[in-house]
């Protein structure tokens, strides 16, 4: 009967510990429209993108803003298999950690799909363009110190939590025990005990204080960023016969401080990319695009800005000089995980889509899956 009973006792307590130590928060991680897919078709607001932890599923809408007339023709949607099959088996030290490059890689894995309709000018054929691209972060910063130490004192309340809890099955354990109670006897009084734990003024006021805290986590990274990205798209002359569109892969990187100022840099390269509308001979040929951003926003705040530059040099064919773009971009949250993107600046020469050379494009990003769960306390 005491080996039943014990096995009673560290069965409700494990209960207890998985369920007290692990919480789930509502975590806004959702930034400007950050879609490799939308990159690789010219469809993205920004051509330097700013790392950040993607949620599980984003949905884009993006279109050129003709008077906020028309509605959106360009879509994209990116998913992250680790955060939509098996978010629950992160825990906070693998979510934080920035030194395991592995654990980086799974969390950030972002598979990307985009589509957008293009109406020729001179035949009225619609073509549809579809894109499929990846992105990891190498390396994704630090989360902010003032972060770490509201978890470490969540930590430390749901301790103390447990312990009280632990204290209360224990002592139900202890009177089954002395009392001979059969197995159905044993289990309900634990369960009263649990019960009653819960309900006990202490525990109270800890389950207040992580509340408390919780309310105020945000979950800032700072310091060196890194990501890879990379895809293809296809071209679908009158929405039938398919053809390469382009391809690419690229890496930005920069720093991002605690102020909300973000230095970013992204070196890429591209393979044919057809999005410059130019008549071509058959003869294949390559861009390399070379360029700074540099962005206002604290991740805590709901408005951030940003200028970016973009050099572009074009080799295999003479039909294309080397040419630049430049943007402002500017992005509102308007809600948890969604957020209305604006920008306006000059696209690279020859740009179709975008009335010649000008850049004018609203955007709204759609965020799913930013629930987290926070298990292993530190």
């Amino acid at each position: 009967m005491s080996a039943a009973i014990a096995q009673t006792a560290d069965s409700a307590n494990n209960t207890l510990l998985n369920r007290g130590d692990t919480t789930q928060w509502k975590i806004n991680l959702l930034e400007e429209p950050n879609s490799p897919g939308a990159s690789l078709l010219g469809i993205s607001p920004s051509a330097v993108q700013r790392p950040s932890d993607p949620t599980a599923i984003m949905v884009s809408l993006l279109n050129s803003t003709d008077n906020l007339t028309t509605i959106p023709n360009s879509y994209a949607v990116d998913f992250v298999p680790q955060w939509l099959f098996w978010g629950k088996n992160v825990t906070y030290s693998d979510f934080a950690n920035d030194n395991n490059i592995w654990n980086n890689i799974k969390q950030t894995f972002d598979v990307s799909l985009a589509m957008r309709n293009l109406k020729d000018v001179n035949s009225n054929v619609v073509n549809t363009q579809l894109g499929a691209g990846f992105k990891v972060s190498i390396k994704r910063g630090s989360i902010s110190k003032k972060t770490q130490a509201a978890m470490a004192s969540i930590h430390t309340y749901q301790s103390n939590y447990l312990a009280l809890r632990k204290r209360y099955i224990n002592d139900a354990v202890k009177q089954a025990k002395a009392s001979g109670m059969n197995p159905d006897q044993r289990n309900q009084l634990i369960a009263a005990a649990d019960q009653k734990a819960q309900s006990d003024a202490k525990n109270l006021a800890l389950q207040d204080s992580i509340r408390k805290v919780a309310q105020g986590l945000d979950f800032t990274r700072e310091g060196f960023m890194m990501d890879l990205a990379g895809g293809f798209s296809y071209n679908f002359v009158s929405q039938t016969n398919g053809t390469l569109y382009n391809a690419g892969a690229w890496v930005t990187a920069g720093e991002q401080w605690a102020s909300g100022i973000d230095l970013l840099g992204v070196v890429r390269y591209l393979y044919d990319p057809q999005n410059t509308g130019v008549a071509l001979s058959t003869t294949n040929y390559h861009t390399i695009d070379a360029g700074a951003r540099i962005l206002y926003g604290p991740q805590t705040g709901k408005f951030s800005f940003g200028l970016e530059g973009i050099y572009r040099k074009v080799s295999g064919t003479t039909a294309l000089n080397s040419s630049y773009r430049y943007a402002l971009t500017t992005d509102y949250k308007v809600g948890t995980n969604q957020v209305l993107s604006f920008n306006i600046g000059r696209d690279f020469n020859g740009t179709i889509n975008k009335g010649g050379n000008l850049i004018a494009a609203l955007n709204f990003l759609i965020g799913f899956g930013s629930t987290r769960p926070v298990s292993g306390g530190k």
